[in-house]
């Protein structure tokens, strides 16, 4: 059930917005989201396809709805002639990094690079503290499970050796 309605619009948006404030996991997200976005903005741009083309096809790689209707929202904006930085820099789910981009130099492929190899470098990092909070939260939910069932077994058998030994 759940599955099914992580797939329709509204809970995909619930789903998203809940991901996205969860401390660890939605900053992973955004940083994430951030280097797609970089990387693959540079990418496209850099082999000449128009920025509203390339922020369409950006917008499909997004995982994340609330993402996805961010990149909408600011491919709009885009075609009526506003700088991307402005409806990324008005959305606030994007960090500063990425809506400082240099537009107005002409080098923006150049400095997306560099957003994305930063942001990359961000992601590797939050998914390494996410794993080492995971790591004793699974330790603490693995004996959650088998010191009940210890005792399951043990408990019978106490009460036996205990009844061998009154008789």
């Amino acid at each position: 059930t759940f599955r099914v309605w992580s797939k329709t619009e509204t809970g995909a948006i619930v789903l998203g917005r809940v991901l996205l404030r969860i401390p660890l996991v939605g900053d992973l997200q955004i940083k994430s989201a951030a280097a797609r976005l970089a990387r693959t903005l540079s990418t496209l741009m850099a082999s000449g396809i128009p920025m509203v083309d390339a922020i369409s096809i950006v917008t499909k790689l997004m995982s994340n709805r609330i993402v996805q209707k961010v990149m909408e929202e600011a491919r709009g904006e885009v075609e009526r002639g506003t700088p991307l930085s402005v409806p990324l820099r008005d959305s606030g789910v994007f960090p500063p990094l990425l809506y400082n981009i240099g537009e107005e130099t002409g080098n923006m492929e150049e400095m997306l690079e560099h957003a994305a190899d930063f942001y990359e470098e961000e992601v590797e990092n939050a998914t390494k503290a996410v794993t080492a909070i995971m790591e004793p939260v699974i330790i603490v939910l693995m004996a959650g499970v088998v010191v009940p069932i210890m005792f399951a077994i043990m408990a019978p058998m106490m009460s036996m050796y205990t009844a061998a030994e009154n008789a």
